[in-house]
């Protein structure tokens, strides 16, 4: 019967809509916390309460509070001399600040009770989450990495630290292809001002890059970036004078941009303005000391059906801060040094020569041979079993050293699939929820419409998931562990939520709770707005070039049978790795199309 869901018979076709999840309504989030008490714990349940406060806004969350309480503060509630009132105080307290790490608010605008703390305690989390670093153990590392650097390295950390110690402000740029130690430089800048007690704010362009860098979030979770800077005229941050944030960019005495290259010139002109307010100086970034990242080989700002003038206009170079931009290069390749692999070395020389346009090409004016590139397959079944071999009995240890890249999303998709049925574990499929934003418009856009349409940044209509398969996450849902881009494992699958096991970063190894989450997608392609509630997942045994960016991994299959568009985009794929016979591509003919702005360079 249609009205009977995993074995209960519902009185009404509504009912049994509810039990399965398809319908809106506060019950499900009670259902969602009552699944997880059985199994998580009081922090796990807290992370997932704050993900349901944050991106879903339940209609009555004193309700859920007051149910669930008891369950939320248990940790608290068994230390010595707590009483249960203390306990849910202190579980109020770490609630909000998890709330505050997500979006800035407080329990209060949540309709939840406001705990008691010490004086200004909450103003302060902000600022404390990035001082409360050991000193002791930041110049531990900072000597260490300074013992490792290479003698290029050693030289520009002399003389951009010194610049920090001098109090000097401006922007710096440092030019660094793959394998050239970027992140290690980063993470010994960091180290070095936090060892002394300084703030050092690090932010990456992507989740994924924010995640390998201690203390990292995504630039436009830090700045709070508008949606629609790219349409701005005069760009600039939500952040308002007074608030801890602001206290934070104040008081820092230097900034960080990891992969800044992907970033729209617009983003880096709204934080100088910004910057400039809150620190009340008109000088460049407000006098603070930044240090932006990246490689203009690879991937430039995403442009969608822009011209290649359309991309070049949104780069950094072309924003009217580039000439005020000192210029750091590093060429010296670490995995090659430290490894002393003579065909690593000129591995790297070859994907240098390609980035900057100058490997010979044939048939085409841009068309390269990937003969040279590692090993190619004949058809689709072979890159897969190269690359996941006998992947029923071996499907937990290779997620962090092997992945297929693929220029567009409908290659990925198909691959994702095919190794998906191969996964001996069972299949957990879940359906989301569509719905038009403006209800004037559900009779032209009916349901069945929306459960078709298939956009990147958001999930399937139907996903199907399954224990041990990798997946990637489609939104910033807390940072810094689960942002857009972090890479999970599937560790258990729940009616009301799926638990993963963060498999990259500093938090590798983190289980985390997530919950069907509304979303809608980023882009304008369509004449109206529509939401999705789904699970914020894809599978991700393959993923798209410009995800991969900022990896590194020590087997990539490519698949380019179809044709690569973007500038920088071959480049991205073949050097996620070191070494060139780690590499298996699929391609026509064995050529591949290499597409390259030289005037970005």
């Amino acid at each position: 019967m249609l009205r009977t869901v995993n074995g209960t018979t519902h009185e009404s076709y509504r009912d049994a809509c509810l039990a399965l999840g398809q319908l809106e309504d506060d019950n499900i989030h009670r259902q969602t916390l009552q699944e997880a008490c059985i199994s998580q714990s009081p922090q796990q349940l807290r992370n997932l309460f704050a993900i349901l406060l944050t991106q879903i806004c339940p209609s009555n969350p004193t309700e859920l509070w007051e149910e669930f309480c008891i369950e939320m503060s248990g940790d608290y509630a068994h230390q010595t001399d707590v009483t249960e009132e203390a306990a849910k105080n202190m579980a109020l307290i770490n609630l909000e600040d998890i709330i505050v790490s997500i979006d800035g608010t407080s329990l209060e605008n949540h309709s939840l009770p406001v705990p008691t703390r010490q004086a200004d305690e909450r103003n302060d989390k902000e600022y404390s989450r990035e001082t409360n670093y050991s000193c002791e153990d930041q110049e531990h590392i900072a000597d260490a990495n300074f013992q490792n650097l290479t003698p290029q390295q050693s030289v520009i950390y002399i003389d951009f630290t010194q610049k920090i110690q001098n109090g000097q402000s401006g922007l710096c740029f440092l030019d660094a292809p793959g394998g050239c130690g970027e992140t290690f430089f980063i993470e010994t800048i960091l180290a070095s001002q936090r060892a002394k007690g300084s703030i050092a704010i690090a932010t990456a362009s992507t989740g994924l890059a924010a995640t390998l860098l201690p203390g990292g979030r995504t630039v436009h979770s830090t700045f709070k970036v508008p949606l629609n800077i790219i349409n701005s005229e005069t760009p600039s941050c939500s952040i308002k004078k007074g608030t801890a944030l602001s206290r934070v960019l104040q008081d820092a005495s230097v900034l960080i941009v990891d992969e800044a290259t992907l970033l729209h010139r617009k983003v880096i002109e709204a934080f100088d303005t910004t910057l400039k307010d809150i620190r009340s100086s008109s000088e460049v970034m407000g006098i603070l000391l930044t240090l932006l990242c990246g490689d203009f080989r690879q991937i430039l700002p995403v442009i969608r059906q822009g011209t290649r003038a359309n991309i070049v206009d949104a780069c950094l170079k072309s924003s009217s801060l580039w000439r005020l931009v000192q210029q750091y290069r590093l060429t010296t390749n670490m995995r090659v040094a430290l490894q002393a692999d003579e065909r690593a070395k000129m591995f790297a020389n070859k994907l240098l020569r390609l980035g900057n346009g100058e490997t010979d090409t044939v048939q085409s004016p841009d068309y390269v041979s990937l003969l040279n590139f590692g090993k190619l397959a004949e058809n689709i079944d072979i890159l897969l079993d190269r690359i996941y071999p006998q992947i029923h009995s071996n499907y937990e240890t290779w997620l962090m050293q092997k992945a297929i890249l693929a220029p567009h999303n409908d290659s990925v998709d198909q691959i994702n699939k095919l190794l998906a049925e191969k996964l001996p574990t069972q299949t957990h499929t879940y359906t989301a929820i569509n719905s038009v934003v403006d209800e004037e418009q559900a009779v032209q856009f009916p349901v069945e419409f929306l459960n078709s349409i298939e956009v990147s940044g958001l999930p399937p209509h139907v996903l199907d998931l399954k224990c041990g398969m990798p997946v990637i996450l489609l939104r910033s849902i807390k940072p810094p562990e689960l942002m857009n881009g972090t890479r999970c494992i599937i560790h258990n699958c729940n009616r009301h939520f799926v638990e993963v096991v963060i498999a990259a970063g500093i938090y590798s190894g983190q289980h985390h709770s997530i919950p069907r989450i509304p979303l809608r997608p980023s882009d304008t392609m369509f004449p109206f707005q529509f939401e999705r509630k789904q699970f914020p997942l894809r599978p991700c045994f393959a993923m798209t070039i410009n995800k991969a960016q900022g990896q590194t991994l020590k087997v990539i299959g490519l698949d380019l049978r179809q044709r690569i568009i973007a500038h920088g985009m071959l480049y991205v794929a073949l050097s996620r790795t070191g070494k060139e016979d780690s590499i298996t591509t699929l391609s026509s003919q064995g050529l591949a199309r290499n597409v390259v702005y030289t005037e970005v360079l």
